[in-house]
C-alpha cells in the first residue's frame, strides 16, 4: 500500500469516525456531558474514540467508497453497529460522507434501544436512517417492527411500513403522580 494510500485509509476511517457520532443522537448529547474533554484554550470538545474491526478494509478513492468487510464491528463509547459488510460514501470533494450502508446481519445496540435488520442505511446531510430487511427495534420490552423503519433523528420521528408493535400497558398509560 502506497504512503499517499495508508494516509487516504487513515484519515477516512477518522472521517467515518466523526459522522459516527452525528448519525445517533444520544451520541451527540455525550458530548455534552461531563466525561468530555474540553482544552482549557477554545472549550473545543473532543468526540469519543471511534473503533472499528473487521477482517478486511478497501479504499476506492475513484469510487469514493470506503469498505469494512467480514465480522464488522463498530463501537463508539456505549453504542455498537455490527454487520458483515459497512460501506461509506463520499461527496466529490471527500470531505463529508453521504450516504453509510451496513448490510448482512445488522445488530445495533445503544444504552436503551437495540435493533436488528437485514439492511441499515445513515444519510447524515438529511437525518436520516432506513432499517430494511425485516427490521425490528427494542426499547425494553416495547418491540416495532415492520417492513422497513426509516427515522428521522433530527426531528425524533418514526415511520414504518406495515408496522407492528409490542407495547407495554405502563408505557401507553403512565401511572399518574399524585397531588
Amino acid at each position: 500500500m502506497s504512503l499517499k494510500l495508508a494516509k487516504f485509509a487513515l484519515g477516512a476511517v477518522l472521517f467515518l469516525g466523526a459522522v459516527f457520532l452525528e448519525l445517533v443522537p444520544a451520541q451527540a448529547k455525550m458530548l455534552e456531558s461531563p466525561e468530555s474533554i474540553e482544552h482549557s484554550e477554545g472549550k473545543e470538545k473532543v468526540s469519543p474514540p471511534l473503533d472499528i474491526a473487521s477482517e478486511m478494509l478497501e479504499v476506492d478513492r475513484r469510487s469514493r467508497l470506503v469498505t469494512f468487510r467480514g465480522r464488522v464491528r463498530a463501537k463508539q463509547e456505549e453504542l455498537s453497529i455490527f454487520s458483515d459488510e459497512l460501506r461509506a460514501f463520499y461527496d466529490e470533494k471527500g470531505e463529508q460522507i453521504e450516504r453509510i450502508i451496513a448490510s448482512g446481519n445488522v445488530k445495533i445496540n445503544g444504552k436503551d434501544i437495540s435493533a436488528t435488520a437485514g439492511q441499515a442505511e445513515f444519510f447524515p446531510p438529511e437525518g436520516k436512517i432506513i432499517l430494511s430487511g425485516n427490521p425490528e427495534i427494542w426499547q425494553g420490552s416495547d418491540k416495532l417492527e415492520g417492513d422497513e423503519v426509516i427515522v428521522f433523528w433530527g426531528s425524533e420521528r418514526i415511520m414504518v411500513k406495515k408496522a407492528r408493535a409490542t407495547v407495554s400497558p405502563q408505557r401507553i398509560y403512565p401511572a399518574r403522580e399524585e397531588d
